[in-house]
C-alpha cells in the first residue's frame, strides 16, 4: 500500500467507520480521540519534556488559542514570533485506487489504442 493517506475533513463528519469490533462516525471517533489526548496527552507531553524545561500553557492554549513561541528556521538569520497549537486529524488510505485513478489509467489505455500503427494493423487484417 502506498502512502496516500488523505485527511478525513469536515465533509466526512457523518461518514461511518467500521472496525472488526465496532462502528462509529468519523466525527464521533475524532471527538473521542481529541478528548483522550486533551485529558492525558498534554500531561504526558509535559512530563516527557520536563527534563528540557517543560512546556508552558494549558489545554485551551495548546488546542484552541495557541501558545506564544518563537521559531528559528535553518538558514534564517533571526527568530520569528508567533503561536503554535496542536491540531488532531484522522487520515484514511484506501486499499484500492480511487475511481478517478482508474479512469486516468483507462484513458491511457484508450490513447495507446489510437496509435499511428492502427491503420497498418487494419490493412494487415484486411489482407488476411
Amino acid at each position: 500500500m502506498q502512502n496516500k493517506f488523505k485527511p478525513l475533513n469536515d465533509e466526512y463528519q457523518d461518514t461511518v467507520l467500521s472496525f472488526e469490533i465496532s462502528m462509529l462516525t468519523v466525527s464521533d471517533l475524532l471527538k473521542q480521540v481529541k478528548q483522550a489526548l486533551e485529558a492525558k496527552g498534554l500531561d504526558i507531553l509535559r512530563n516527557t519534556l520536563s527534563s528540557r524545561g517543560g512546556i508552558p500553557g494549558g489545554l485551551q492554549e495548546w488546542y484552541v488559542q495557541g501558545v506564544n513561541c518563537e521559531i528559528l528556521k535553518p538558514g534564517s538569520t533571526s527568530w520569528k514570533k508567533g503561536k503554535i497549537k496542536i491540531n488532531i486529524s484522522l487520515e484514511f488510505c484506501p486499499d484500492e485506487p480511487e475511481i478517478e485513478e482508474v479512469t486516468q489509467s483507462n484513458n491511457a489505455e484508450i490513447n495507446q489504442t489510437n496509435s499511428p500503427l492502427d491503420d497498418i494493423r487494419q490493412m494487415m487484417n484486411k489482407d488476411n
